[in-house]
């Protein structure tokens, strides 16, 4: 690949940053009555269903201590409710109320809002393949979950150069 296409990690990290910024911007600024950790933590459980806690911190990325706070004031303001796993009785899994409907509609305008801002101005033939790339690229990345990054790192004791 040459210098002119070749993607720097770092600007997709700053893209991410961006766009999370954003976010949480245009949440607060809205009159959505959560805080932008509140907001993605619905988001997560739209997308992927009723969850269980480790789950959702997971894909936050965030510590369990936050996250039970985070489903604390969600479930008080009534967005959320904790029940039982029925595989490990031990756990509990979240869920979305009738109650977060509106609030998760909001967020999915916010997220359009965003998404039209980023795409301003980007052929869409462009944003095709751009889609199909990340796709794959986090395809690639989730089939490398369990490898080591230093195994898959070449150097001078295990090239064949």
């Amino acid at each position: 690949m040459s210098s002119a296409t070749e993607i720097n990690i770092f600007e997709i990290f700053d893209l991410v940053r961006l766009f999370r910024l954003r976010f949480e911007e245009e949440i607060a600024a809205s009159d959505v009555v959560l805080t932008p950790a509140e907001a993605r933590l619905l988001n997560v459980l739209a997308k992927h269903g009723p969850s269980r806690q480790a789950d959702i911190a997971e894909r936050l990325a965030i510590g369990a201590m936050s996250v039970t706070g985070l489903i604390d004031r969600l479930e008080k303001a009534g967005f959320v409710r904790r029940e039982s796993d029925p595989d490990d009785r031990r756990a509990k899994r979240v869920q979305l109320t009738e109650a977060s409907t509106p609030v998760l509609e909001r967020i999915d305008q916010v997220k359009a809002l965003l998404r039209g801002r980023a795409e301003a101005d980007i052929d869409r033939h462009d944003y095709a393949i751009y889609a199909q790339v990340v796709h794959k690229m986090r395809a690639n990345l989730l089939a490398q979950e369990n490898v080591s990054i230093s195994a898959s790192v070449p150097n001078e004791e295990n090239t064949d150069a």
